[in-house]
């Protein structure tokens, strides 16, 4: 009797173990089986992200295309701007003609003290003149970073100088008054008198110097 309990009892841890194996067995094929049924899902969740990124890129490709035009377009406005600002002004409106022609040499500043003058003055106007009097070509208003100190003298810079013959009659143009606050303080001669016709255009932009006394 004692050996066949011990059998019995051998039979059944056998079998205790056996079961315990197969349930391990089983365990371990189920996590697969799961994690395979996932993978539809996954892939579907995986290509709507991708599409959205590739939506995003789009806008972002767009918006990038706009901040370039629009920056663009600011430049172009910021250049005109500049343009606009740095063209000197003239005086409208009809005066009476003031004399303007060649001043003493004692005196008259150097360009640096000349420079000076100009920007502290409250109004600086550019008259043209035919070695006497002022002409019928209305003075120009230069404001700003506009002069330039250069061996030679104080010359006016600006990106253009438009200067229209007047419809009264063909002038002569012998050159330059610099008039501050009204008054007459350096004169700039040209090379040649210049005749100006009626309607005649012309860009005198290198053309207006004050040398030094």
């Amino acid at each position: 009797m004692a050996k066949t309990d011990n059998g019995s009892e051998n039979a059944e841890a056998v079998a205790g173990d056996n079961a315990e194996f197969v349930d391990a067995a089983k365990g371990s094929d189920a996590a697969p089986t799961l994690g395979m049924d996932r993978i539809p899902e996954l892939e579907s969740a995986l290509a709507d992200a991708q599409e959205e990124i590739d939506q995003l890129g789009l806008q972002v490709t767009s918006l990038t295309k706009e901040r370039d035009n629009a920056v663009a377009e600011r430049d172009v406005a910021l250049a005109k701007l500049a343009k606009i600002d740095a063209a000197p002004r003239t005086r409208t409106g009809k005066a009476k003609a003031r004399k303007c022609g060649p001043l003493a040499d004692a005196g008259l500043p150097a360009p640096h003290e000349l420079l000076a003058e100009i920007q502290a003055a409250d109004l600086v106007e550019i008259v043209f003149s035919n070695g006497k009097t002022e002409v019928g070509i209305p003075p120009i208003l230069p404001s700003g970073k506009v002069w330039a100190v250069t061996p030679v003298g104080l010359q006016l810079r600006v990106p253009e100088l438009p200067v229209e013959g007047p419809m009264a009659g063909p002038v002569k143009l012998a050159g330059y008054g610099l008039f501050l606050n009204g008054e007459q303080v350096a004169w700039g001669p040209r090379a040649d008198v210049l005749d100006v016709m009626p309607g005649r255009k012309m860009d005198m932009r290198h053309d207006v110097v004050f040398p030094a006394g």
